[in-house]
């Protein structure tokens, strides 16, 4: 199966300083989408 449709995945929210983009104005709108997709953080 292929793993971008794997319902299984779990998706953390980053915390701290660590950039996983190229720059934090790219790194802001990826984190607001990881929060919500992150089980522990969204409602």
């Amino acid at each position: 199966m292929n793993p971008r449709l794997d319902n299984a995945r779990k998706i953390k929210a980053p915390h701290g300083t660590t950039l996983r983009a190229k720059s934090w104005l790219t790194e802001a709108p990826l984190r607001m989408l990881m929060n919500n997709l992150d089980a522990e953080v969204a409602e």
